[in-house]
């Protein structure tokens, strides 16, 4: 149980690392409408996105494997639901590895089967129920410590989940087809304060987790001492 919940840890740490890597990158788009003018630091760039989505990928099936109960059905199916969630998420970037490492054909096939719009809406979504049902079992298990911290991580998920909308209002209305990071040129500053709140937000739930498990940890050696005792 304690290598698991170290795992656990060190991928939250890792999520951390992740969630930071993202914004930088999306700030950067939305700030700076010029791409790199090297080939090989777009394609490095994509990778490392990659990575950085996928530590969330991990962050979730380890929530799901070492934090969740048995008798906690809600709560563990939701994290399995945020699991797929950060899946099709990190399919978005793989989508993106295969446009600047030029396999032109599964990229086509993604944009004729809507995936840009149908993966970003479907998996924003998983990840919103997840943090809703996190946030109402913290209530009833009466873990102030992480209320607050789960709130914000709903907040930056219903962040996500506005900007998601957002870009599929504009993929099927007016614009047919541009999409992030398009859409963040096309309303430049005006996304700057939002994307900055959604950044604290997550920073602040995964912290204050890492934090929360430490605690824990803590907590069952003591209590596993007195037992010996």
């Amino acid at each position: 149980m304690e290598k698991s919940f170290n795992r656990l840890r060190y991928a939250t740490i890792a999520a951390i690392l992740g969630t930071i890597y993202l914004f930088l990158l999306r700030s950067y788009g939305t700030v700076v409408a010029q791409t790199f003018d090297s080939y090989l630091a777009v394609q490095l760039t994509q990778v490392i996105a990659f990575c950085a989505s996928a530590t969330h990928v991990v962050f979730f099936c380890l929530f799901f494997k070492v934090y969740c109960n048995d008798d906690h059905y809600m709560l563990k199916n939701a994290a399995l639901g945020a699991f797929i969630g950060s899946c099709l998420l990190l399919f978005l970037y793989l989508r993106n590895l295969c446009l600047v490492f030029q396999i032109h054909d599964i990229y086509a096939l993604t944009r004729a089967l809507y995936i840009e719009v149908l993966f970003p809406f479907a998996g924003t979504f998983l990840i919103t129920v997840f943090f809703i049902i996190l946030r109402k079992d913290m209530v009833r298990q009466q873990n102030r410590r992480m209320m607050t911290p789960v709130f914000a991580g709903l907040v930056g998920a219903a962040i996500q989940m506005f900007l998601v909308v957002l870009m599929t209002m504009n993929y099927l209305g007016v614009s047919r087809g541009i999409f992030e990071p398009e859409l963040y040129r096309m309303v430049g500053i005006f996304l700057v304060p939002l994307l900055i709140l959604q950044f604290l937000a997550y920073i602040f739930f995964y912290s204050s987790f890492y934090r929360e498990l430490k605690l824990t940890d803590l907590e069952n050696r003591e209590h596993s001492v007195i037992i010996q005792e």
